[in-house]
């Protein structure tokens, strides 16, 4: 087991590209170089995973295999989760993307004497018309951020001497959880990463 120190030479840390700015470390152990982020995807934790294979035989990746071990408030064991089931949860929420109010605009009916009959709340048909069409730019944004998840999906495959993969890892979530230990199964190692979840 090859355990990520940041005193450790072989050990590495800088911020990854990308809007979520987080934080990828990275290990070099056995001929295997380990560099992975972290951050919350919805429901979801997701691992950004870049492997390569600096030894002289072929080497089996199998992302289901990985795991996310909390360790903090309480220990945890948070599964491998298919990209096809994340993609399929962000479709069923964008579908259920609705405003549960729309502006209502009011007018006052007023009786030949200036007294108030009754009040009308009517809806605020340009506020309407707007919130609809933010909905429908939002809906649509998730619909296509869905169809990159599994194509951006690290998957099982056989990694050749000199070669290299990456890709998306995800992972059952935990509000709760903060500190956890991504750990990544490789041949006859392990790779132990520890990351802080940052909250929602």
């Amino acid at each position: 087991v090859f355990v990520w120190q940041p005193s450790d030479p072989n050990c590495t840390s800088e911020f990854a590209g990308g809007i979520s700015r987080s934080l990828a470390k990275g290990i070099k152990a056995s001929g295997l170089y380990v560099r992975a982020s972290l951050e919350r995807f919805r429901e979801f934790a997701k691992s950004h995973i870049r492997i390569s294979n600096e030894r002289d035989e072929t080497i089996v990746i199998r992302p289901q295999t990985f795991l996310l071990a909390a360790v903090k408030p309480k220990p945890l064991t948070l599964y491998f989760e298919y990209p096809s089931r994340v993609s399929y949860q962000l479709i069923k929420a964008a579908a259920n993307y609705s405003p549960a109010v729309f502006p209502a605009e009011r007018s006052v009916v007023r009786s030949g004497t200036g007294r108030t009959v009754a009040t009308i709340d009517s809806p605020d048909q340009t506020a309407k018309r707007e919130i609809e069409e933010m909905y429908g730019r939002v809906t649509q944004a998730a619909l296509q951020h869905s169809a990159t998840i599994m194509p951006n999906s690290l998957k099982e495959c056989q990694l050749r001497a000199g070669q290299m993969v990456e890709g998306d890892v995800y992972f059952e979530g935990s509000d709760k959880t903060r500190d956890v230990i991504l750990r990544v199964f490789l041949g006859d190692s392990a790779f132990e990463i520890p990351f802080s979840i940052p909250k929602r």
